[in-house]
């Protein structure tokens, strides 16, 4: 059994447009993830998935200089959640997938490390270049205690 990572990645996000691209901290935040994926020892595969839209051929072209598998596909999916996160189809064959939930050692309901939006990118920068030459390496432990340092204000 072979053990893989999907990334789905399109140039067309609704949330944040271009940001599979976007430099940060002075390459593609794409190149950021695949870098981190390509250290796992967990990991067999590593691919990305994206649509066959010309506003995608960017992401295969990354793809093929970092030398990852990229499939692409339509953008149609059977069902409307399908077209935002991949996640669903799999949670719903698990016939056809192996899923294993991860539990935290400390729950943090509040911890955000995704890039939705222009600030989130500005602090997910901020986070790296906090972290400086050990960007590259930060572990969970590490990279929570930045994020922590770098969450956006609450507001009542």
């Amino acid at each position: 059994m072979q053990i893989g990572a999907i990334i789905q990645a399109r140039f067309s996000s609704q949330r944040l447009p271009g940001k599979v691209l976007r430099p940060l901290c002075g390459k593609p935040l794409l190149a950021h993830l695949v870098d981190r994926l390509k250290r796992s020892t967990a990991l067999d595969v590593i691919g990305v998935a994206t649509s066959i839209e010309s506003s995608d051929d960017a992401v295969a072209a990354f793809c093929a200089s970092a030398e990852i598998s990229c499939y692409r596909g339509s953008k149609n999916a059977r069902a409307a959640t399908e077209r935002e996160h991949v996640t669903p189809y799999i949670y719903t064959h698990p016939d056809l997938f192996r899923i294993r939930n991860l539990v935290a050692r400390v729950a943090r309901p509040t911890l955000q490390l995704s890039v939705d939006t222009e600030e989130d990118l500005v602090r997910i920068e901020a986070i790296l270049s906090a972290a400086g030459a050990r960007a590259d390496r930060l572990d969970l432990d590490e990279a929570i205690e930045l994020a922590e340092l770098f969450a956006p204000e609450e507001t009542s």
